[in-house]
């Protein structure tokens, strides 16, 4: 009971709807709302001036407060939230947002914060950005409401179930991290990201619906930490741009699963670790160069989570000559297609059809000191374990095995 009611308490109300918050080191716990009732009072907080602006914030107990790390945030309108100094929050929850707000026309350069609420995460001048965040919700539980009323001394209004926000990673000079530590993030329609030091962390379980966007070409980083995470929708762009975020990594020992697009410069995967294509509920492109960081074996495996109506292109190389991924895995499905060249130890291919449009190369070399080739050591092998067909456009150096007889096809 100690535990619940501290959480309730950990709440902060956003006031007016557009602030920055910088945040002080300690560590306490505390309750916010809005003073002003405007939606779009377009006030975004200058750094430069110092300090917050705590006549914009009202504590569980109704006293104007200074957001600090620990806090939960309760968003009463759709407010602009800028993080614009280090901060580590628990939760954000976008109670009072009546639609998703936002306005999406980022595409034609344009972005007017005063016209929308959201969540901004801005440079650091000069210094590194690291805000962390558990979760970002859109709840309206008893509690949230009782501190909201505790805090404002009247009725906290709820919005709309279905409100989503956006998430804006600014550019920066400097490194600009946004770190999820939670598994829920349903209140985030998408995450935009607007420079090539951004880098958004996930480093617990969570199944992530929000789109995630590049402003532009090569614009972003995304890290898993964390096994048991699952994007739904689309990474790098939404179809109407081509941009990409420039990597895509996924820790040591760690497995990932994407079940839509991903345009992103490389795929990089750690040792021991797996990227599966999940085409359940959808066809899936992979506009990503996928690789490794050393030629040691089990160095990354990709698995493709087949379904008889929906099929794979991966538009990019697979590995290189001297950095294979350790194994890639074809499980029954309609089609997986390589548009391009393929470097790998092992694959295995089920009931399924399999077009390799450029070279695959399986096999491995020693080297000498100065980094060149010298003998071949090791031939890697495409084994057929149902009755898959494989086509070859181009060259194709390995062996080829079934796991029992009468089953696979090759067609040259």
């Amino acid at each position: 009971m100690t535990n619940m009611k501290k959480t309730f308490f950990n709440k902060l109300l956003l006031a007016t709807s557009s602030m920055g918050l910088l945040a002080s080191m300690e560590s306490s716990a505390a309750v916010v709302v809005a003073v002003p009732h405007e939606n779009n009072t377009s006030y975004v907080m200058d750094p430069m001036r110092g300090g917050d602006r705590p006549q914009d914030w009202r504590s569980n107990n109704g006293a104007q407060y200074q957001p600090q790390n620990g806090d939960d945030i309760i968003l009463r309108r759709a407010h602009l939230i800028n993080f614009n100094q280090n901060i580590n929050i628990n939760d954000i929850n976008i109670y009072g947002y009546s639609a998703s707000t936002f306005i999406d026309n980022w595409h034609n350069g344009i972005n007017d914060r005063r016209e929308m609420g959201g969540i901004a995460i801005t440079p650091g001048f000069g210094a590194n950005r690291i805000v962390t965040i558990n979760n970002i919700i859109n709840s309206d539980a008893n509690n949230y409401r009782i501190a909201g009323s505790n805090a404002l001394g009247e009725a906290l209004i709820y919005g709309n179930k279905n409100a989503k926000v956006r998430v804006d990673l600014l550019e920066s000079l400097n490194d600009l991290k946004l770190i999820i530590t939670g598994n829920d993030i349903s209140a985030v329609d998408s995450i935009v990201m607007s420079g090539g030091t951004n880098e958004i962390i996930f480093r617990n379980p969570i199944k992530v619906k929000s789109k995630i966007y590049a402003r532009n070409i090569l614009q972003g980083k995304v890290k898993i930490e964390s096994n048991n995470i699952v994007f739904e929708s689309p990474i790098g762009n939404d179809g109407r741009d081509n941009h990409s975020i420039s990597i895509f990594k996924v820790d040591d020992n760690i497995s990932v699963t994407l079940e839509n697009n991903i345009a992103a410069e490389d795929i990089n995967l750690g040792k021991n670790s797996t990227v599966i294509i999940d085409t359940t509920k959808r066809n899936i492109d992979v506009r990503s160069g996928i690789v490794v960081n050393n030629t040691v074996d089990n160095q990354g495996i990709v698995q493709v989570r087949g379904h008889a109506k929906n099929t794979v292109t991966f538009h990019e190389n697979i590995g290189v000559q001297d950095f294979k991924a350790a194994e890639i895995q074809i499980e029954n499905g309609k089609k997986t297609e390589f548009k391009q060249k393929v470097y790998a130890k092992k694959i295995t291919v089920a009931s399924n059809d399999v077009v390799f449009e450029e070279k695959l190369d399986m096999a491995q070399y020693n080297q000498n000191n100065r980094g060149n080739r010298t003998n071949l050591i090791h031939t890697g092998n495409l084994e057929f374990t149902n009755r898959g067909k494989v086509k070859f456009n181009k060259d194709y150096v390995g062996t080829i095995t079934t796991s029992k007889a009468n089953i696979g096809e090759v067609i040259l």
